[in-house]
């Protein structure tokens, strides 16, 4: 499963290089090398960050931040209402 996902990955980056005009690489040999030097560090969550062990402790937290989260989200919908009407921009480049 992860090859496969690698290569969807590659097939995506080789895609954006064609569309902006870089050379990009397709050989296994540089990615195998390159991902062979890659160090990921040790996942360590900080203290103060609660995780949501099961679907009980999610709901729990979700409602102790309602109010504060639907307010981000009357803040993003302020925002999305300033935007253009996409029927506005018709032949901007």
């Amino acid at each position: 499963m992860l090859k496969c996902e690698i290569i969807s990955t590659l097939q995506q980056q080789q895609l954006t290089c064609k569309l902006f005009g870089i050379k990009g690489r397709t050989d296994e040999e540089f990615f195998t090398k390159v991902l062979g030097d890659v160090i990921v560090p040790d996942f360590a969550p900080k203290e103060s960050v609660n995780i949501a062990a099961n679907g009980a402790e999610a709901n729990q937290v979700e409602t102790s931040y309602g109010d504060e989260m639907m307010e981000v989200d009357d803040e993003c919908d302020q925002h999305f209402a300033a935007l253009p009407k996409p029927s506005s921009l018709a032949g901007f480049h």
